[in-house]
């Protein structure tokens, strides 16, 4: 019952501070600027997250959860085009992991655990090997008026000098 509660809780949480949260984590001074409490909502997502892993923790154990914290996200980060897609690209990684690890009929838990997190390592490796073929959007369309490069190795972003300083007019 507690799980279910933490999973409601998260829900509302998510649906009602997205908007702040993802203002947040692209620029904290705009979103000061914006009105948006930096110190509150950052602090709201600390605890927001303490609790989830709390609860968790009694469910599957601190391997599984760090794994499960770090491994989708990451993955995600390779190949994702937009937040839209990173989050459900996150999220999908995250349950393909647990379906697959949790498959193989075995009695033992820690068996499911090795397991899960194997696949969620292996969806991350899958993720660096495509990351050099997914092409990243541009910037702004300025920035590809400009004559800047379009996509960049890595799935970085990167601005040449000359680029910079022609946008700054000098």
């Amino acid at each position: 019952m507690g799980l279910l509660a933490v999973d409601l809780l998260v829900v509302l949480v998510w649906a009602v501070l997205f908007n702040h949260l993802l203002l947040l984590s692209v620029n904290p001074s705009l979103a000061h600027s914006r009105g948006i409490s930096v110190v509150r909502i950052e602090a709201a997502f600390a605890a927001l997250l303490a609790v989830v892993v709390a609860v968790s923790i009694q469910w599957v154990g601190i391997l599984i959860i760090n794994a499960l914290l770090v491994l989708p996200g990451a993955a995600a980060r390779n190949v994702a085009r937009s937040v839209k897609e990173y989050h459900l690209i996150a999220i999908l990684t995250a349950l393909v992991a647990g379906i697959v690890g949790s498959s193989p009929p075995t009695t033992s838990a820690s068996r499911q655990a090795r397991a899960i997190i194997a696949a969620a390592a292996l969806i991350f490796f899958l993720s660096l090997a495509l990351r050099t073929r997914v092409q990243r959007p541009v910037l702004s369309s300025n920035y590809a008026k400009m004559g800047g490069n379009k996509t960049s190795k890595g799935g970085r972003f990167r601005i040449e000098n000359n680029d910079w300083q022609r946008s700054c007019g000098q």
